[in-house]
Protein backbone atom coordinates (compact mmCIF):
# COMPACT_ATOMS: atom_id res chain seq x y z
CA UNK A 1 0.00 0.00 0.00
CA UNK A 2 1.43 2.99 -0.77
CA UNK A 3 1.95 6.21 1.44
CA UNK A 4 -0.76 8.22 -0.01
CA UNK A 5 -2.99 5.40 0.59
CA UNK A 6 -2.29 5.48 4.00
CA UNK A 7 -3.71 9.04 4.42
CA UNK A 8 -7.10 10.21 4.46
CA UNK A 9 -7.54 12.57 1.02
CA UNK A 10 -7.96 16.05 2.09
CA UNK A 11 -10.47 18.39 0.80
CA UNK A 12 -10.72 22.49 0.43
CA UNK A 13 -11.05 25.45 -1.68
CA UNK A 14 -8.70 27.91 -3.65
CA UNK A 15 -7.46 30.41 -2.00
CA UNK A 16 -9.95 33.64 -2.95
CA UNK A 17 -7.44 36.38 0.09
CA UNK A 18 -3.93 35.53 1.39
CA UNK A 19 -5.45 33.69 3.98
CA UNK A 20 -2.99 32.42 6.34
CA UNK A 21 -4.06 31.84 9.51
CA UNK A 22 -3.70 28.44 11.13
CA UNK A 23 -1.91 27.24 8.07
CA UNK A 24 0.84 25.52 6.58
CA UNK A 25 2.62 26.87 3.73
CA UNK A 26 4.41 24.98 0.92
CA UNK A 27 6.03 26.59 -1.91
CA UNK A 28 6.59 24.63 -5.40
CA UNK A 29 9.83 26.00 -6.32
CA UNK A 30 11.91 25.19 -9.25
CA UNK A 31 12.91 26.51 -13.12
CA UNK A 32 10.61 27.27 -16.06
CA UNK A 33 9.07 24.13 -17.48
CA UNK A 34 10.00 21.54 -14.87
CA UNK A 35 6.76 20.72 -14.12
CA UNK A 36 5.48 22.96 -11.33
CA UNK A 37 2.09 24.05 -12.47
CA UNK A 38 1.56 19.79 -13.29
CA UNK A 39 2.26 19.04 -9.98
CA UNK A 40 -0.09 21.45 -8.24
CA UNK A 41 -2.93 20.52 -10.80
CA UNK A 42 -1.68 16.56 -9.56
CA UNK A 43 -2.37 17.66 -6.34
CA UNK A 44 -5.87 19.01 -7.05
CA UNK A 45 -6.48 15.96 -8.72
CA UNK A 46 -9.73 15.26 -11.03
CA UNK A 47 -12.32 16.67 -8.34
CA UNK A 48 -11.03 20.23 -8.60
CA UNK A 49 -10.09 20.31 -12.36
CA UNK A 50 -12.17 23.57 -12.19
CA UNK A 51 -9.10 25.29 -10.12
CA UNK A 52 -6.51 23.93 -12.20
CA UNK A 53 -3.37 25.78 -13.41
CA UNK A 54 -2.66 26.78 -16.88
CA UNK A 55 0.50 24.79 -18.01
CA UNK A 56 3.33 25.71 -20.29
CA UNK A 57 4.29 24.22 -23.56
CA UNK A 58 7.90 25.91 -23.59
CA UNK A 59 10.68 25.14 -21.61
CA UNK A 60 11.84 28.53 -21.16
CA UNK A 61 8.71 30.76 -21.40
CA UNK A 62 6.92 29.94 -17.68
CA UNK A 63 3.19 29.93 -17.97
CA UNK A 64 2.86 31.02 -13.70
CA UNK A 65 3.51 35.16 -14.25
CA UNK A 66 2.40 35.17 -10.42
CA UNK A 67 1.84 33.04 -7.40
CA UNK A 68 -1.15 30.64 -7.43
CA UNK A 69 -2.42 29.37 -3.92
CA UNK A 70 -5.00 26.84 -3.60
CA UNK A 71 -6.18 26.33 -0.03
CA UNK A 72 -6.58 22.38 0.75
CA UNK A 73 -7.40 20.88 4.27
CA UNK A 74 -4.84 19.32 6.15
CA UNK A 75 -5.20 15.65 6.61
CA UNK A 76 -6.87 14.41 10.17
CA UNK A 77 -3.83 12.08 10.68
CA UNK A 78 -1.71 14.61 11.67
CA UNK A 79 -2.65 15.46 15.45
CA UNK A 80 0.16 17.71 16.67
CA UNK A 81 -0.26 19.96 13.75
CA UNK A 82 -4.09 20.20 14.37
CA UNK A 83 -3.43 20.77 18.24
CA UNK A 84 -0.66 23.31 17.50
CA UNK A 85 -3.94 24.91 15.70
CA UNK A 86 -2.73 24.54 12.28
CA UNK A 87 -5.45 23.28 9.92
CA UNK A 88 -5.01 23.87 6.70
CA UNK A 89 -2.45 23.72 3.74
CA UNK A 90 -1.51 26.84 1.37
CA UNK A 91 -0.06 25.33 -1.82
CA UNK A 92 2.25 27.95 -3.88
CA UNK A 93 2.60 27.40 -7.30
CA UNK A 94 5.46 29.69 -8.09
CA UNK A 95 7.07 31.61 -11.75
CA UNK A 96 9.91 29.22 -12.98
CA UNK A 97 13.14 30.67 -12.34
CA UNK A 98 15.64 31.43 -15.49
CA UNK A 99 13.11 32.06 -17.57
CA UNK A 100 12.65 33.72 -20.97
CA UNK A 101 10.72 36.53 -19.47
CA UNK A 102 12.84 39.80 -18.74
CA UNK A 103 10.50 41.22 -16.60
CA UNK A 104 10.14 38.39 -14.37
CA UNK A 105 13.81 37.73 -13.15
CA UNK A 106 15.03 35.48 -10.50
CA UNK A 107 15.42 38.44 -7.89
CA UNK A 108 11.43 39.66 -8.81
CA UNK A 109 10.16 35.94 -8.33
CA UNK A 110 11.88 35.78 -4.86
CA UNK A 111 10.70 39.43 -3.95
CA UNK A 112 7.23 37.82 -4.50
CA UNK A 113 7.42 35.32 -2.42
CA UNK A 114 9.11 37.11 0.38
CA UNK A 115 6.07 39.60 0.81
CA UNK A 116 3.67 36.70 1.07
CA UNK A 117 5.77 34.85 3.71
CA UNK A 118 6.37 37.90 5.52
CA UNK A 119 2.37 38.46 5.32
CA UNK A 120 2.04 34.93 6.65
CA UNK A 121 4.25 35.44 9.50
CA UNK A 122 2.40 38.74 10.53
CA UNK A 123 -0.83 36.69 10.85
CA UNK A 124 0.47 33.72 13.07
CA UNK A 125 -1.39 35.02 16.08
CA UNK A 126 -0.28 33.23 18.72
CA UNK A 127 2.84 31.32 16.73
CA UNK A 128 5.59 33.57 16.29
CA UNK A 129 8.50 33.22 13.70
CA UNK A 130 9.71 30.52 12.78
CA UNK A 131 6.66 29.63 9.82
CA UNK A 132 5.19 26.26 9.61
CA UNK A 133 6.35 25.78 6.06
CA UNK A 134 8.77 23.90 3.68
CA UNK A 135 9.84 23.93 -0.02
CA UNK A 136 8.61 21.10 -2.74
CA UNK A 137 12.05 22.08 -5.17
CA UNK A 138 11.08 20.17 -8.77
CA UNK A 139 13.53 19.11 -10.77
CA UNK A 140 13.31 17.52 -14.76
CA UNK A 141 15.02 13.99 -14.61
CA UNK A 142 16.14 14.68 -18.22
CA UNK A 143 18.31 17.90 -16.36
CA UNK A 144 18.50 19.84 -19.42
CA UNK A 145 19.83 23.08 -17.74
CA UNK A 146 22.36 21.09 -16.22
CA UNK A 147 24.08 20.76 -12.53
CA UNK A 148 25.45 24.07 -12.21
CA UNK A 149 22.13 25.74 -13.30
CA UNK A 150 20.44 24.19 -10.98
CA UNK A 151 22.34 24.57 -8.18
CA UNK A 152 22.58 28.28 -8.93
CA UNK A 153 18.83 27.92 -8.50
CA UNK A 154 18.63 26.06 -5.49
CA UNK A 155 21.18 28.70 -3.61
CA UNK A 156 18.63 31.53 -4.20
CA UNK A 157 16.82 29.96 -1.81
CA UNK A 158 19.50 28.73 0.51
CA UNK A 159 21.50 31.67 0.41
CA UNK A 160 18.58 32.99 2.55
CA UNK A 161 18.89 30.64 5.56
CA UNK A 162 20.53 33.72 7.21
CA UNK A 163 18.11 36.25 6.05
CA UNK A 164 14.80 35.83 8.33
CA UNK A 165 12.44 33.00 6.23
CA UNK A 166 14.69 31.70 4.08
CA UNK A 167 15.51 29.63 7.01
CA UNK A 168 11.93 28.28 8.06
CA UNK A 169 11.28 27.09 4.74
CA UNK A 170 14.32 25.41 3.76
CA UNK A 171 14.38 23.65 6.62
CA UNK A 172 11.92 21.43 5.09
CA UNK A 173 12.72 21.08 1.82
CA UNK A 174 12.19 18.13 -0.29
CA UNK A 175 13.41 17.37 -3.99
CA UNK A 176 11.02 16.01 -6.61
CA UNK A 177 11.91 14.82 -10.05
CA UNK A 178 9.29 14.97 -13.07
CA UNK A 179 8.94 13.85 -16.40
CA UNK A 180 9.75 10.19 -16.08
CA UNK A 181 6.64 9.61 -17.86
CA UNK A 182 8.49 10.78 -20.78
CA UNK A 183 11.41 7.97 -20.86
CA UNK A 184 11.58 5.18 -23.40
CA UNK A 185 13.24 3.14 -20.45
CA UNK A 186 13.14 3.36 -16.91
CA UNK A 187 16.33 2.89 -16.09
CA UNK A 188 17.84 5.40 -17.94
CA UNK A 189 15.99 7.46 -15.45
CA UNK A 190 17.78 5.62 -12.61
CA UNK A 191 20.95 6.68 -13.98
CA UNK A 192 19.77 9.96 -14.55
CA UNK A 193 18.45 10.36 -10.87
CA UNK A 194 22.11 9.42 -9.60
CA UNK A 195 23.77 11.90 -11.97
CA UNK A 196 21.71 14.15 -10.25
CA UNK A 197 22.16 13.15 -6.80
CA UNK A 198 25.75 13.38 -7.15
CA UNK A 199 26.07 16.22 -9.02
CA UNK A 200 23.51 18.17 -6.38
CA UNK A 201 24.83 16.26 -3.26
CA UNK A 202 26.14 19.55 -1.89
CA UNK A 203 23.67 21.63 -2.69
CA UNK A 204 21.07 19.84 -1.50
CA UNK A 205 22.99 18.77 2.00
CA UNK A 206 20.78 15.60 2.33
CA UNK A 207 17.57 16.65 2.03
CA UNK A 208 15.51 14.04 0.81
CA UNK A 209 14.74 13.17 -2.92
CA UNK A 210 10.81 11.55 -4.19
CA UNK A 211 10.16 10.77 -7.55
CA UNK A 212 7.19 11.74 -9.13
CA UNK A 213 6.63 8.25 -10.75
CA UNK A 214 4.19 7.51 -11.55
CA UNK A 215 3.11 11.42 -12.22
CA UNK A 216 -0.27 11.29 -10.46
CA UNK A 217 -2.07 12.75 -7.84
CA UNK A 218 -0.83 9.68 -5.67
CA UNK A 219 2.80 9.82 -5.92
CA UNK A 220 2.51 14.14 -5.87
CA UNK A 221 0.72 13.76 -2.56
CA UNK A 222 3.68 11.40 -1.47
CA UNK A 223 5.71 14.30 -1.95
CA UNK A 224 3.75 16.65 0.16
CA UNK A 225 3.37 13.98 3.01
CA UNK A 226 7.19 14.40 3.09
CA UNK A 227 7.10 17.84 4.59
CA UNK A 228 3.99 17.07 6.45
CA UNK A 229 5.17 14.09 8.37
CA UNK A 230 8.35 16.32 9.27
CA UNK A 231 6.77 19.37 10.77
CA UNK A 232 3.91 17.27 12.60
CA UNK A 233 7.34 15.24 14.16
CA UNK A 234 8.86 18.13 15.36
CA UNK A 235 6.50 19.12 17.55
CA UNK A 236 6.59 15.75 19.30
Amino acid sequence: MGLFQSKKKPTGRPVQVLEFKNTIIILILGATGTGKSTFANLILGDGRKNEHVPVSQSSLDSCTKDLHLVKLELPVEYNRLHNAGLNTIVLVDTPGFDNADESLTDNKIMGLISAMLEKSRRLQVGRPAPLRAGVIWVCDIFSPRGVEEEKKSIGLLTGRQTTGWGADVSERMVFTTTKWEKLKVQSDGCTAQTDLDNGLKETVGGRPWVRLNPADHEAAWEVVHTILDDLDKSLE
